[in-house]
């Protein structure tokens, strides 16, 4: 791995796997500015095998679907603030004119929202579902017609739907407006079908007062990467207990 522009997280992350304090480290970073520089997916796991501990190095260029996902942020911040300063600023004005501002702004959202490749979800201050956009649609195989108005526990196993009522609850009473996820915490959904599949949380949101609030979260579907780490695992156990010698070299 070319470390000469890596920061002292990576370094971190590498040891704390070599030294048999985690199972595996994963991170994402960017070289020089997040907004302009690459962006790369570290993967560190943890083999064990005759008293000695491995660790087999995945770095992959995710460059693209970070700048896709910062400009998502963006452009998701820039309406939602902007539908805020104008429905307050059209309080004040008509109550016809108020009501026109605020669908042009939802319409707005909406395109955006609908053209996202990872699932956005929202729901209102009862929790029920306000949004679904198309990749939601998709992922969970359910449509947003549908989905309106029901609560997210439909598409959670039941395992957990008293454990994500009391983060949201808890969620609620801050005053934080945004919180990235963890990236390394893997939570569970429920497709129509039944099926269980693993979902990685990147952010949730809450905007609005009272009766009025709004939360949004962003969800991807990782059984993809999910599959391709224990191929990797799997590699490196056999790479590990090999008894012949093996040389990789670049290509």
């Amino acid at each position: 791995v070319n470390v000469s522009h890596e920061d002292a997280r990576i370094h971190a992350a590498m040891r704390a796997v070599l030294s048999d304090q985690v199972e595996k480290a994963e991170l994402e970073y960017a070289i020089g500015s997040p907004e302009d520089g690459p962006w790369f997916a570290l993967c560190v796991p943890r083999f064990k095998g005759d008293a000695k501990v491995a660790a087999v190095v995945s770095q992959v260029d995710i460059s693209t679907r970070k700048r896709v996902e910062l400009e998502l942020a963006r452009k998701l911040a820039e309406l939602q603030s902007e539908m805020t300063e104008r429905t307050l600023a059209q309080t004040r004005a008509e109550a016809a004119s108020t009501e026109l501002v605020r669908r042009e702004g939802e319409l707005r959202l909406a395109g955006v929202v609908d053209a996202a490749m990872d699932a956005i979800i929202s729901v209102d201050a009862g929790f029920q579902i306000v949004q679904f956009n198309r990749t939601a649609e998709s992922m969970f195989g359910r449509k947003r017609a549908d989905m309106l108005g029901q609560t997210l526990d439909c598409l959670l196993p039941g395992g957990m739907q008293a454990t994500h009522s009391r983060h949201m609850q808890g969620f609620r009473e801050t005053s934080i407006t945004s919180r990235v996820m963890g990236k390394d915490r893997i939570l569970r959904g429920v497709r129509a079908d039944g099926e269980d599949f693993p979902i990685e949380a990147s952010s949730i949101s809450q905007f609005g007062v009272g009766e009025a609030k709004v939360f949004t979260v962003i969800l991807r579907d990782v059984t993809e990467r999910l599959r391709s780490y224990e191929k990797l695992q799997r590699a490196a156990i056999v790479f590990n207990q090999a008894h012949d010698g093996i040389m990789i070299t670049d290509a």
